[in-house]
């Protein structure tokens, strides 16, 4: 059952910030080829933010394990304050980068999110509590980039790139007004990881003789690799076969966000239950695999649409029902860090896809980033199935 309280405050704290984080989706790939980036740095560009998330999602999730999640949020979305106005501000493409490892190393927060969904949550609610998180974040992807494309409109001035990170810094100070006063912490005193340290080495051993867990990280780095070199190349796929620039992109991602809102906020806390993590788990993988192979067979605005859609669903139901069954496989006192060492082999995805999509983008063709993330998942769709009889128990199945 999910403990409602406190959930509409996380939610809004992490709507609001988000919000800010996708106002610059939209301008990031041209702001970086205005500094003189090609296809391979605009990517490694979006891989150095996931660099900085690799760094601090395993940190912040065992040390929300420790102290609670509210301090770590609340850090975070400050930290996000600072990362927005130095992107704003930049006025290199080194200056950029800094920003963005700064802002990906507070983006570790997803992962505490997910923690504090899990400390108010239990059994069958535990997945809806995932989803909401995930539409909460979804809101930012849904109108992030729509208001990020109208700031800058079709023909932007490299002058006026700024602005929406000026925008982001703003949001992202009024959500950590709002937790300041409203965000409550989830996990009693009684209920930390009070223990000492285990190793890093010594925690990854542990995951290592566990297939379940093992099979966990994979399958968090598998999804991300590909999404993040989709993400990453979209904007510069887009342009070269239909022509478009920021504000076309800015809308696509405001329908991406739209469905992963009504999908994680709606229908994934009904229709886990019903079906159960595992099964839906497989049917997101198998969206993903049939849309990425398909994208590129799209001519025009529909038939991209069409095929995105089926790679939305993917996602949408992907996220909450793997980060619900991965909580589910340890102890409450470990939840943070396991969460924290599953988004790290995500942030390590996202680190490897854009420096892996963007130079295949620009030596074998457009296309290839797709054809291959359609691979990946047709074989992480394998692992799921191997790993059936390990991850299905407990994870809310029914029987």
């Amino acid at each position: 059952m999910l403990k409602t309280g406190p959930m509409p405050v996380l939610l809004v704290t992490i709507a609001i910030d988000m919000l800010g984080f996708g106002l610059i989706i939209p301008l990031l790939p041209f702001y970086a080829t205005d500094f003189g980036a090609g296809p391979a740095l605009v990517a490694l560009l979006f891989a150095t933010y996931s660099l900085g998330q690799l760094v601090g999602t395993p940190l912040l999730g065992r040390l929300s394990d420790r102290i609670g999640r509210r301090p770590i949020i609340l850090t975070c979305l400050g930290v996000n304050v600072i990362a927005y106005l130095g992107f704003g501000l930049a006025d290199s493409l080194l200056t950029l980068f800094v920003a963005r490892v700064i802002g990906g190393m507070a983006a570790g927060k997803i992962a505490v999110a997910q923690a504090y969904a899990a400390d108010i949550s239990s059994g069958s609610g535990r997945t809806g509590a995932m989803g909401l998180t995930g539409a909460a974040f979804g809101f930012g992807f849904a109108f992030g980039p729509a208001l990020g494309g109208l700031i800058l409109g079709a023909d932007p001035s490299p002058a006026e790139y700024g602005m929406p990170a000026f925008v982001a810094a703003g949001l992202s100070l009024l959500a950590l007004v709002w937790g300041l006063f409203a965000l409550p912490e989830s996990l009693p005193r009684e209920s930390r990881d009070s223990e000492d340290r285990v190793p890093f080495r010594q925690r990854l051993q542990i995951v290592r003789s566990r297939p379940e867990l093992l099979g966990m990280v994979v399958i968090f780095f598998a999804i991300s690799f590909t999404f993040s070199q989709v993400e990453a190349t979209f904007p510069l796929w887009t342009a070269v076969n239909l022509g478009w620039g920021p504000l076309q992109v800015g809308y696509t991602f405001t329908y991406i966000g739209i469905l992963i809102i009504i999908c994680q906020g709606f229908l994934v806390g009904r229709i886990a239950p019903m079906v159960g993590n595992f099964r839906l788990l497989v049917a997101a993988l198998c969206s993903l695999t049939v849309a990425l192979t398909a994208i590129i067979l799209a001519v025009d605005a529909v038939t991209l649409l069409i095929s995105v859609t089926f790679m939305c669903l993917g996602m949408a139901f992907s996220s909450p029902t793997q980060s619900a069954i991965a909580s589910n496989l340890v102890p409450a006192t470990r939840v943070g860090a396991f969460l924290g060492l599953c988004h790290g082999a995500s942030s390590l995805g996202r680190v490897l896809g854009p420096a892996w999509g963007g130079p295949i983008f620009e030596t074998l063709g457009p296309d290839w980033p797709y054809l291959i993330g359609g691979g990946i998942m047709a074989l992480t769709l394998l692992l799921t199935l191997k790993l059936r009889g390990v991850l299905r128990p407990g994870d809310g199945d029914p029987a």
